[in-house]
């Protein structure tokens, strides 16, 4: 998933389902006062460090905001979409329903079908304990917080594509294997207990 920023900061993270239908959070890219193609080469940078070579392997879900009207007559100029395209990243728009998409990361944190790999997504877990609800509509996370890694988080979690599930058939073949190894660990632990 992909929340665009350009001063406030721009969040990328890179996710993947497994067989047993987990949302795998693999890697992110997060920064601000970048502009639109500089952010997409650092998406192509977790791209690389997972191996994809072909970039066609993987849909982002992207912030509705980036793209053009559906009306070609209230198209102005060039939207940043566009040099995300330009990079190769095939991006499409996400689901921008801030309840649906909330209600599915709680759904997914409370069935533990949620993994996020802790060495390489520092932003994501930095800010999920920061958000607390909004006063106006408790069922939506208060807008002025730092939201971005969690809105790409959200936009990722309602996408369930079968590219999705390529990126660990045919591109990570070993992922399956550090997944089945972690989720050992995890159970170990919980057997002591």
């Amino acid at each position: 998933g992909l929340d665009f920023g350009t001063a406030n900061p721009f969040a990328f993270v890179l996710c993947a389902v497994d067989e047993s239908n987990k949302l795998l959070v693999v890697d992110e890219a997060y920064g601000e006062g970048m502009l639109p193609r500089e952010q997409a080469k650092r998406i192509l940078e977790c791209y690389r460090r997972f191996g994809i070579k072909n970039t066609q392997d993987v849909v982002v879900a992207a912030d509705p905001a980036m793209f053009p009207p559906r009306d070609p007559s209230k198209r102005i100029g060039e939207y940043p979409i566009e040099a995300f395209w330009r990079e190769g990243i095939r991006a499409i728009p996400a689901i921008n329903n801030r309840i649906v998409g909330w209600t599915r990361l709680k759904e997914l944190m409370h069935t533990d079908d949620l993994l996020v790999f802790k060495g390489r997504c520092s932003n994501l877990i930095r800010t999920i304990p920061l958000m607390i609800r909004d006063d106006k509509n408790p069922e939506d996370l208060d807008t002025s917080l730092e939201d971005h890694a969690l809105d790409a988080l959200r936009y990722a979690a309602l996408v369930r594509t079968e590219a999705s599930q390529a990126i660990i058939e045919r591109v990570m073949p070993r992922f399956a294997t550090i997944t089945e190894q972690y989720l050992a660990r995890q159970n170990q632990k919980t057997d002591t207990v």
